[in-house]
Order: structure tokens, then sequence, then C-alpha cells
């Protein structure tokens, strides 16, 4: 499996708890990392065979800038979950790192990660619980086209 990276992305979302953190936008960073089958792009040399960083950027930009977030762990995981659905991934971590900090603290930023898991058609995986296997579905089919039950 390959790995694209985008480091230190500056977004500019409206960002914090309080009131007055979210009155205007403030500077931030991601970090984002994809993995994906990225062979067939690299032997084909073609920008449709991979992933547009472009588009990468652009979403994620789209994502920060759509409503304002109180905390950054909802920013962070709203970004991974719709990495993980708009693009052909197998797995992304998200970074986002807020730099201006609404306290007194020797500190440089705070980062929080999250990371989301992709189906094979590069959505977001989905949770199986309590439905039955697929393999399963035609033999129910077929016991229910000759009447029989289990």
């Amino acid at each position: 499996m390959e790995v694209i990276r985008l480091r230190k992305l500056a977004i500019f979302p409206r960002l914090g708890v309080d009131d007055h953190e979210r009155v205007a936008v403030q500077r931030a960073e991601v970090d984002l990392t994809l993995w994906a089958n990225l062979r067939r792009a690299a032997d084909a040399d073609e920008l449709p065979m991979t992933i547009d960083y472009t588009r990468l950027y652009d979403a994620v930009q789209e994502i920060a800038s759509r409503r304002p977030y109180h905390l950054v762990e909802a920013l962070a995981e709203t970004i991974a979950k719709e990495i993980a659905r708009l693009f052909p991934v197998v797995r992304v971590r998200v970074r986002v790192r807020k730099i201006h900090l609404p306290f007194r603290a020797n500190l440089k930023c705070i980062e929080v990660e999250f990371e989301e898991k992709a189906t094979a058609t590069g959505g977001p995986a989905r949770s199986t619980a309590g439905r039955a296997p697929a393999k399963a579905e035609p033999a129910r089919k077929a016991r229910a086209a000759k009447g029989t039950k289990r």
C-alpha cells in the first residue's frame, strides 16, 4: 500500500468553545496521510489514475469553512470521514493543529489526530453488526423460493 501525505495545509476555520473564538476565522494546520493503491497511477503516469492533490486540498478547505466548530476533535473527525468518503483510499489519518490558543500557556499548539478506514470502494467503512454476511444471502433467497426454513 502506498502513501500520499499533505503536510502543514493551512486552513481558516471558525474554531473554539467560546463565542469570541468563533467570531473570526483563525489559522490552523492540517496534515493528511492517505493510504491508497497508487501502483497503476505510477505505471500509467496519468492524473486520472491517482488522487488529485488539488481536489484533496479544496475538499479540506471546504470542510474547514463549512460551519463553525467548537472542538478541534469535531473538525478532525469531519475531515477524516469526508476524505474517506470522497476519495479512493483505504485509510486516512488527519492531524489538525490549533496554533492560537485561547489561554496562556507555553505551548506551540494543540494537535488532534483521527484515523478513518474506508471500504474497498473508497467510502467509509460501515458497521456490519446485526447483519448476516453477504455470502449467506443467496442461500436465504434459495430457501425462501423453495418455501423451506433453515
